[in-house]
């Protein structure tokens, strides 16, 4: 009879491991690179399409320039 390399509880899969997660520790450069990229992006992705201007809403109630009464 063989023998199964099985734990219990975990359902016979073997455990997967996240492959960047491996990477960042080997190259910590580029994991750095890698989030302050990130972080630009997002700041540059708020300063480009400035979602803020989804939520401030002004009225403004001018006469229209010319126009005479």
């Amino acid at each position: 009879m063989a023998e199964k390399n099985e734990q219990p509880g975990r359902g016979g899969r073997p455990r997967r491991r996240w492959p960047l997660g491996r990477l960042a520790r080997r190259h910590p450069v580029i994991s750095a690179t890698a989030a302050f990229l990130g972080v630009g992006l997002v700041i540059f992705g708020l300063v480009w399409f400035q979602p803020q201007k989804l939520f401030l809403n002004q009225t403004v109630n001018e006469r229209v320039p010319g126009a005479s009464r």
